[in-house]
């Protein structure tokens, strides 16, 4: 392919093949700041404004000027330029950047002079200390020398991008030419993956013929990162990769597994949490992943941060609350210094407004919970997504015959609503439990309000409700079924079973007539008038 090259330096840029050379070798880049060096040397010797920046680079998204000075900073580091970092790169004060290197355009072919360029051996980012993930980053290791295509399959904010790194990087020396990366969450169509694969790998030429050259005698493992969204194509490539070149492994991250030939699906659980409302000791709390993760995020933002026996049951109750989950417990514990141990375990009814401040050179859907939601939530069908409003009346576990009995109806039937549970189970939006041979479902709590949230602006929600509440009389008129089915709810007792359901009861149920379903819910507890 050829195409025009702009050479500064020791440095070749490529735009069109998205490539920066340094001597003839991929230079490691991110793609903001690839998009930024990109405007600066098209425009060399005239400046472009900040928001001209921010428009190439974040065209849909709004970011601040500290996010672009980040990315200039690592763009510098990235050219070498000098002490001062102003050898390429000049800031025109209140104005915006300049390109101020002497610049050679030439046309050329680059994949020649690329093609025996070494894979990059070291890890795509630096990672802080990996918390809880021993085993299973040694469960991957094992399943990689046994298996050529590993798929990370959990829900949004589980970790699956860190515990990929960390297993790669363990793993690469097992191959002769390394691993690599590939960061597929900026693909916007399918038709793409094979380009940005190659990109990855320093080839230059689009298509999967010239990326299937180059990987056909290496012996390498490649990282599909965020593979949700461009799923089927994923696996399309995958698969031809895995057919192409024989000594070829794949380690893939996503909501769902990419149901490719060969596959093995890896399940990331969140980590391990305390029970909910459990008064522990400092010690008793440190023994839970969530716990120690938590900790270290909330001493990285406050440095006298401790677990203490005074503090350590509200942490706990912050780390059952939040599911476990890494993302939700890093953006709590951005939280502390400013709301407290206390007020923040008060308040994780409002996660989604209060846990917002995420890294600002993460991806913009892990810079908060609610991103974070609203990306897992986006790719599901319609189906799907009122499958997952109506289940999310549900507190606690629930069985297929409840959600078929509470949730289907006319207009969605028992058949619609069994369909969507598979799927939602298999995009890891809803969790499975199996007690005495029966199968038992959940919403993880950050799921479930954050469904609340899209039910109680439905307009199925009233219906439901009712629905719900007449299954629940019927269910709870049998104190033997109400045995079996309060521990499911995490082991709560049937007074915190009542508030569960008055969180969603319309105000005028809950300041009006005790509805029946209470009723019987307060006779089980002995609490009934």
């Amino acid at each position: 392919m050829h195409a025009e090259t702009y050479v500064f330096g020791s440095f070749q840029l490529h735009p069109e093949g998205r490539l920066l050379l340094d001597r003839g070798r991929p230079t490691k880049l991110g793609s903001r700041a690839l998009d930024i060096l990109i405007a600066l040397v098209e425009a060399a010797g005239e400046t472009v404004s900040n928001a001209e920046i921010r428009a190439r680079a974040w065209p849909t998204t709004v970011v601040d000027e500290v996010s672009l000075r980040v990315h200039i900073s690592a763009l510098r580091r990235a050219l070498g330029g000098g002490k001062d970092g102003s050898r390429f790169i000049v800031n025109v004060p209140g104005r915006g950047y300049q390109f101020i290197a002497p610049i050679t355009r030439e046309q050329c072919r680059l994949a020649a002079a690329i093609q025996d360029a070494p894979f990059n051996h070291e890890p795509p980012l630096s990672l802080p200390g990996i918390i809880g993930r021993t085993k299973e980053i040694a469960s991957l290791i094992n399943h990689l020398s046994r298996r050529r295509l590993v798929s990370v399959v959990g829900p949004g904010g589980v970790g699956k991008t860190t515990v990929a790194i960390a297993t790669a990087t363990a793993a690469k020396g097992s191959f002769r030419d390394g691993a690599w990366f590939v960061a597929l969450d900026s693909i916007e169509r399918p038709e793409s993956i094979a380009s940005a694969v190659g990109a990855a790998l320093g080839v230059t030429e689009d298509g999967i013929g010239p990326m299937l050259a180059r990987l056909r005698d290496k012996q390498a493992l490649i990282v599909f990162d965020n593979c949700e969204h461009i799923i089927d194509a994923a696996a399309a490539t995958a698969e031809a990769i895995l057919r192409a070149s024989p000594e070829i492994s794949i380690l893939a991250t996503s909501q769902e597994s990419l149901r490719a030939q060969g596959e093995f699906t890896f399940r990331l659980k969140p980590l391990e949490t305390p029970p909910g409302h459990a008064v522990v000791t400092a010690d008793e709390a440190k023994t839970y992943a969530a716990v120690q993760l938590f900790a270290e995020r909330a001493q990285a933002y406050w440095g006298d941060f401790v677990v203490n026996d005074t503090n350590a049951s509200a942490i706990c109750e912050i780390c059952h609350g939040l599911d476990g989950l890494p993302l939700a417990l890093e953006l709590a514990a951005a939280q502390t210094e400013v709301v407290g141990i206390h007020g923040l375990a008060q308040t994780l009814h409002n996660r989604f407004a209060l846990l917002t401040r995420g890294r600002r050179t993460a991806l913009q859907r892990q810079r908060s919970l609610r991103s974070m939601m609203d990306w897992s939530y986006s790719l599901l069908s319609e189906s799907e997504k009122i499958t997952l409003r109506r289940v999310a009346v549900f507190p606690g576990h629930f069985t297929l015959e409840a959600a078929t009995e509470v949730a289907s109806d006319e207009q969605f039937s028992s058949i619609d609503m069994i369909k969507g549970l598979v799927n939602l189970v298999t995009k890891s939006m809803i969790t499975t439990d199996t007690l005495d041979g029966v199968a038992y479902l959940r919403l993880l709590e950050t799921t479930r309000v954050y469904a609340l949230e899209k039910f109680a602006n439905s307009r199925e929600s009233e219906h439901l409700r009712q629905r719900h509440a007449e299954y629940d009389d019927r269910s709870f008129r049998s104190v033997e079924a109400c045995q079996r089915r309060v521990p499911l709810a995490g082991g709560k007792p049937l007074e915190h079973r009542v508030q569960e359901r008055s969180d969603w009861w319309p105000a005028s149920k809950a300041a009006g007539e005790t509805p029946a379903w209470k009723h019987s819910i307060m006779r089980m507890a002995g609490s009934a008038p």
